[in-house]
């Protein structure tokens, strides 16, 4: 009783911040705050606040990020923020399958900064053409059972988009019924005032990029990621939550592997010594 009595309390929640977020949009009002921070740090919370939710529906979490230590300059709110409503819907439309997350990052030589790439998955129940051309109006709701049994506001989607294009990017979807969607967000690598939407306020910006940025990161691919990352998606067996993952080790040896958000954790611990070292 008391998980569903905080379940209902954070949905409530979920659903007056989107009302307040499409109000602050829609009035021109919306506000970015660009810091620096690592892609880890966006990820890890993100996917443990979404594994309940793929625990009640028995899916497996899989996520494959090659550039856990590539530093960006965005609104990391706001990238959590779309991130957790495209993995929760993906969740919640997903019955004892698979919800992918992958990240790829084209990076261009200078401060350009190049494009990072977040590509959710799911083997879920899919949408029907009609639905998919009007999937990011405000307040549309797909005309599926699953949706009509699953209450919301109809305005994530539409918010997450909108978020996208104010943080220079934007935000797609592709889907099939009974077979799952993919919806993909690409983002710049540095959000600055001559690539962010029309109109955007951006908070705090005043620090200097070489600041923000730190030392050019190193791509790490484990051994076995296969070559395209964004193919099929994924339908072996795996833990709960499998996170791929590579890291630096401190003697400069790469230490690819896969298993749990705890490692992940693990993993961030050591490379925070070896920063402090």
């Amino acid at each position: 009783a008391l998980n569903d009595i905080t379940e209902s309390g954070r949905h409530l929640l979920a659903l007056i911040n989107d009302l307040l977020d499409h109000s602050k949009i829609e009035a021109g009002r919306m506000e970015l705050r660009p810091q620096g921070f690592s892609l880890s740090e966006v990820l890890a919370p993100v996917l443990a606040e979404v594994q309940p939710m793929a625990d009640r529906h028995e899916n497996i979490v899989t996520v494959e990020n090659p550039w856990p230590e590539l530093r960006m300059i965005s609104d990391p709110g706001r990238l959590r923020q779309i991130l957790l409503n495209l993995l929760s819907n993906a969740a919640k439309f997903t019955e004892q399958g698979t919800v992918s997350l992958w990240v790829e990052y084209a990076e261009e030589p200078g401060h350009g900064g190049g494009d990072v790439q977040f590509t959710v998955g799911d083997t879920g129940i899919g949408m029907a053409h009609a639905d998919l051309t009007r999937l990011f109006e405000a307040f549309y709701q797909a005309d599926s059972s699953r949706a009509r049994t699953s209450p919301g506001t109809g305005l994530g989607l539409a918010i997450a988009r909108r978020f996208a294009q104010m943080m220079g990017g934007g935000l797609t979807a592709t889907s099939e019924v009974g077979v799952g969607s993919r919806f993909i967000l690409r983002l710049p690598r540095y959000l600055r005032s001559e690539n962010a939407g029309p109109g955007v306020r951006l908070v705090g910006a005043g620090e200097t990029l070489d600041s923000l940025i730190g030392p050019a990161p190193r791509p790490l691919v484990p051994p076995d990621l296969e070559a395209d990352p964004l193919g099929e998606l994924p339908t072996q067996e795996a833990p709960a939550v499998a996170v791929r993952f590579g890291y630096m080790d401190s003697d400069g040896s790469a230490q690819p592997g896969i298993g749990s958000v705890e490692d992940l954790s693990d993993v961030l611990d050591d490379l925070g010594e070896s920063d402090d070292n």
